[in-house]
C-alpha cells in the first residue's frame, strides 16, 4: 500500500485552498476594477428577523405583528414566532429544538395528545430538557394555540406559536 498522496502534504491542499478564498475576497487585486461603477450589482432589499432569544439565551418579546389576528388563536403566554424566525431558530439548533405539526384528526383533543406525544418523544430522541424550544404549526391556528398551551402546561418554557 503506498503512502503518496495526490494533493501533497494536508496542509499544503488547505493552504491553497485559504490563499484562493483571501485572493477572492479582496478582489484578486486589480484595483481598478474596484473603481468601475458600472459592473456592480445593484443590493436587493432585505428584511431583518427579529431574534426570539438575546445573548445570554432569555426569551425576547413577541412581535406584536406575528400575533394571530383571530383572538381565539392565541396562547395564553402569548409567545408567537414568524415562520422566518422559526426556520432560522431551528437552523441553528438543528435536533436541539423541537417542531411540531398539528394536523386536524377525528378530533380536537386527539390531535393536540397527537402533537403533545410527538414533542415528548423528539424531547426523549434527542435527549433535550424542557427549555428546548418548541415551534407549534398549523393551518388551524387554534387548534394550534391550543396544542402550545397544551405542551407549555407540560412543562416546557419556551413554546411558540408559528403563525405566518
Amino acid at each position: 500500500m503506498s503512502n503518496h498522496r495526490p494533493f501533497g502534504p494536508p496542509g499544503a491542499l488547505v493552504a491553497v485552498l485559504l490563499a484562493a478564498a483571501l485572493l477572492s475576497a479582496c478582489g484578486g487585486g486589480d484595483h481598478a476594477a474596484s473603481r468601475d461603477d458600472s459592473s456592480a450589482t445593484p443590493l436587493t432589499a432585505t428584511s431583518a428577523i427579529a431574534p426570539l432569544f438575546d445573548d445570554e439565551g432569555g426569551m425576547m418579546p413577541s412581535d406584536p405583528a406575528a400575533a394571530p389576528a383571530d383572538p381565539a388563536a392565541h396562547t395564553r403566554r402569548a409567545r408567537y414566532a414568524t415562520e422566518a424566525q422559526a426556520d432560522q431558530v431551528e437552523a441553528a439548533m438543528g435536533t436541539l429544538s423541537i417542531p411540531v405539526r398539528v394536523a386536524p384528526t377525528q378530533g380536537e383533543v386527539s390531535a393536540v395528545e397527537l402533537a403533545v406525544t410527538i414533542v415528548y418523544a423528539l424531547q426523549a430522541a434527542h435527549g433535550l430538557q424542557a427549555d428546548a424550544p418548541v415551534f407549534v404549526r398549523g393551518a388551524d391556528l387554534r387548534l394550534a394555540a391550543a396544542t402550545a398551551d397544551r405542551i407549555a402546561e407540560a412543562g416546557y418554557s419556551r413554546v411558540f406559536l408559528v403563525t405566518r
